[in-house]
């Protein structure tokens, strides 16, 4: 999964598409507390962080609610890349 991911991204963030960060981190678009699975690489994503820092994309798609609505579009959209 992690392979396909980065193979997908390019080595960059999926959202803002940057190339060098602090950090990427691999992130759940639909959280493993409600069902996601993290060995489905349509639900993960490549993400500059860390999470916990403001200003990165990891912590916009976690903690703001426009993230959270980017979270499940971008779902949608690789679930339908991946066919399913």
């Amino acid at each position: 999964m992690r392979r396909e991911v980065l193979r997908r991204s390019k080595g960059k963030c999926e959202r803002c598409g940057k190339s060098t960060a602090y950090a990427f981190e691999m992130a759940h678009l639909q959280q493993a507390s409600k069902g996601g699975l993290g060995n489905d690489p349509a639900n993960i994503v490549l993400l500059c962080g860390p999470s916990v820092n403001t200003g990165t994309c990891h912590n916009f798609a976690d903690y703001t609610a426009e993230g959270r609505a980017w979270r499940k579009q971008k779902h949608e959209e690789l679930k339908r890349y991946y066919g399913k």
